[in-house]
């Protein structure tokens, strides 16, 4: 699916995104049950802690239900992109600009299901950092 995904960026924005593993030292991807998969990140003192939170839907729709009638959404950490679900299941209007500044978590987010309905309409920009 990230392929395929990337291939569908590179039609519409003309430059694939740079995509990366987990190093595995600060951030893992790890399975679940609810969710498919999650990404943990690594706390200073050592412990995993889930990046979108136990539930990331019910994390999500706190932030992002008062705006999704806008017509542009601006998302930083994009994550796995639980965002895009709820503006979906709501059936929003929006155009999002994702910007994720982790290529490990933007891989993720491009292998975890088909983003090309989005992609392809022009809905979704996604820059990967470092280099924007």
């Amino acid at each position: 699916m990230i392929e395929a995904n990337a291939a569908a960026l590179v039609q519409v924005q003309g430059t694939r995104p740079p995509l990366t593993g987990l190093a595995g030292r600060t951030a893992r991807a790890v399975p679940d049950e609810t969710f498919g998969i999650r990404v943990d990140l690594r706390t200073a003192d050592d412990h995993w802690v889930p990046l979108d939170g136990r539930d990331p839907i019910e994390q999500v729709a706190s932030l992002l239900e008062p705006h999704v009638s806008a017509p542009q959404v601006v998302l930083v950490g994009l994550g796995l992109g639980y965002a895009l679900d709820l503006l979906e299941a709501c059936d929003s209007p929006a155009r999002v600009l994702a910007i994720e500044p982790d290529p490990a978590v933007a891989s993720l987010f491009l292998a975890r299901r088909d983003w090309r309905p989005w992609i392809g309409a022009d809905r979704l920009r996604l820059l990967v950092g470092p280099d924007y």
